[in-house]
């Protein structure tokens, strides 16, 4: 059992691992989308680092870090007593960690971390079924992809949720917010 840095070369194995839990791993995977994999040239906050798990060259688990400190474990069905071989990985501080409640919990008693928590909530994980979808009837609200004349709008609230959620700092938020909104 051994955990290693995914390079280029194994990493779309590990996105097909990731992949196959995308309902707990849709930060990791949007945040490799938009920003890349973290490298020496690839500084920006928000590139992500994997680290593998594998067990006779097979991915068990992988956690994923991004270049700001937030962690993303996709531990699978790896029981939290090998959740410790992932603590030489961890090369920085650690600003927030998000993922499936059961493998975060027992990840942060792994980690030991004392530090007071700004955000510590445990929130149910929803899936959205388009065809269950079932908005208000109310001609007023509309549900639409974000247009031209929606973008300040959508701008302002992913700043606020970057701001409350990921404890960035304000300006740094909305900068993102913007970046964020455009690729959309």
């Amino acid at each position: 059992m051994t955990v290693a840095r995914v390079t280029d070369s194994d990493l779309a194995e590990c996105l097909a691992f990731i992949e196959r839990y995308a309902p707990v791993a849709m930060f990791p995977l949007t945040n490799f989308k938009d920003h890349g994999l973290a490298s020496a040239e690839n500084t920006a906050p928000r590139a992500m680092q994997f680290y593998a798990l594998k067990e006779h060259g097979k991915i068990l688990a992988v956690l994923a870090q991004s270049n700001e400190g937030g962690l993303f474990p996709v531990f699978a069905t790896l029981p939290p007593e090998r959740y410790i071989a992932f603590l030489p990985a961890i090369q920085r501080p650690v600003i927030g960690m998000l993922g499936s409640q059961e493998q975060v919990r027992a990840f942060l008693d792994v980690l030991d971390i004392k530090a007071p928590r700004k955000l510590d909530v445990d929130e149910p994980q929803l899936k959205l079924v388009l065809d269950q979808l079932s908005p208000p009837d109310d001609p007023s609200l509309i549900l639409s992809p974000i247009t031209p004349e929606l973008t300040d709008i959508a701008t302002e609230w992913r700043a606020e949720f970057n701001i409350t959620l990921l404890n960035e700092p304000a300006e740094q938020a909305r900068s993102a917010s913007k970046r964020e909104i455009e690729t959309y």
